[in-house]
């Protein structure tokens, strides 16, 4: 559930000499839709040959192949190994939704079967009395070999962003799984979704309706942008509901220096909400307020305030303070609450440790995550459990 808003998506991938390269793209399409999906080098050049797309179909895919170091598709002589970019460059279209599958020596082959289609009958529900029921069709995209579905399981999002698949009883599917699916074939699966109807009626809306599951083998199965809608009515209004995921506290921690206050507030409702300037941000040593210790910059929070949070959203907010030189050396609580409106109605803490500045190693942390103190074999480990072919990250590329 990738989108293509920006010029170029690229994402990092370790590849060596002679390995054999798939990329496949699946997205969303439309008359306007042109993407293209390239193999590139640190320096932009391309290795595997683009394929632009420029598609009418609902669901497209483009697939990439090649051999690392065989050629370019310019004049410039490939490299052996090393770190290369997956692009996806939306050209003069809108963005699009989208997913990729990377397969490197057949290790991550893509899954044959796809939901084509989701129906949902009837499209318009009174929560209070009636149930809908869903039919996921799964298409087997192979000509040649049967393949089994092992898994698949509905999620319900109403159209505000929020998940409200916990408000619903989702049963089946039927037929029962694992069920075999011929090759060039498909088979439709029934899921009946009841509304809760305790503690409380589910939220008014539309539903949006996704389905998710795995081949025989684990492969994870295509199609996860197929949605079907339902209409419900009878329940209760969308509000929103902000609360403090976490505050952390980083920066020079030390008499005279400045402390970063970063407060992570969730949207856990159904309508977006709008997080305003909290009432008091105060400041703890013991039963000793050190609140006058600690001086909000000028520019008091980044992003300014008030900003609004879309349900199922989670934005961080980062209060500056200087710490006085004066300020006493320990374990240090920050507590953050109050405000206007949809603020959280309960406060948000951390704990950070005021240092010596000789002793001073850089951060603290609080909330529950680890202190951003330097750990030497941190990045070993990290390096040892994450997968050589993952895809590391998202950047925009620079314009060349």
């Amino acid at each position: 559930d990738l989108k293509a808003m920006d010029f170029i998506d690229e994402y990092k991938i370790t590849l060596n000499k002679n390995d054999n390269v798939e990329v496949t793209l699946i997205y969303d399409a439309d008359a306007k839709t042109d993407l293209d999906l390239l193999l590139i080098d640190l320096n932009g050049y391309a290795i595997l040959t683009q394929n632009r797309t420029v598609e009418t179909t609902a669901n497209s895919k483009v697939t990439l192949t090649g051999t690392v170091g065989a050629s370019y598709t310019g004049t410039t002589p490939s490299p052996a190994s090393g770190e290369f970019y997956i692009a996806v460059q939306r050209w003069a279209s809108r963005g699009a939704k989208y997913s990729l599958n990377v397969n490197v020596n057949n290790q991550n082959p893509l899954s044959t079967l796809e939901v084509t289609s989701i129906g949902l009958n009837p499209a318009s529900i009174n929560v209070s009395s009636q149930t809908t029921q869903a039919t996921v069709r799964v298409t087997n995209n192979s000509t040649t070999t049967a393949a089994t579905l092992a898994t698949l399981a509905l999620k319900l999002t109403l159209s505000t962003g929020a998940d409200v698949t916990s408000e619903y009883t989702i049963s089946g599917p039927t037929p029962t799984l694992p069920q075999a699916i011929a090759a060039s074939s498909f088979q439709d699966f029934v899921f009946v979704i009841t509304p809760n109807t305790t503690p409380a009626l589910p939220t008014n809306g539309n539903v949006i309706v996704s389905a998710s599951g795995t081949q025989t083998g684990g492969a994870k199965i295509l199609g996860a942008n197929i949605t079907g809608t339902f209409t419900t009515t009878g329940g209760t209004a969308a509000g929103p509901n902000l609360i403090y995921q976490s505050i952390t506290v980083s920066g020079n921690l030390k008499p005279g220096g400045v402390a970063n206050v970063a407060v992570n507030v969730r949207n856990v409702g159904t309508l977006g909400g709008t997080y305003n300037m909290p009432g008091s941000i105060t400041f703890m040593q013991g039963a000793t307020d050190v609140t006058a210790n600690f001086t909000a910059a000028s520019t008091p929070v980044s992003p300014a305030l008030p900003d609004l949070i879309g349900a199922g959203q989670t934005k961080k907010y980062t209060f500056t303070f200087a710490i006085g030189a004066t300020t006493p050396l320990g374990t240090t609580t920050v507590s953050v609450s109050g405000g206007l409106a949809d603020n959280p109605t309960s406060p948000g803490t951390g704990t950070f440790v005021v240092k010596s500045p000789f002793t001073v190693k850089g951060g603290g942390g609080g909330g529950g995550c680890v202190a951003a103190e330097s750990t030497p074999w941190m990045p070993a480990l990290l390096a040892a459990a994450v997968p050589a072919l993952a895809l590391l990250r998202r950047r925009r590329k620079e314009s060349r």
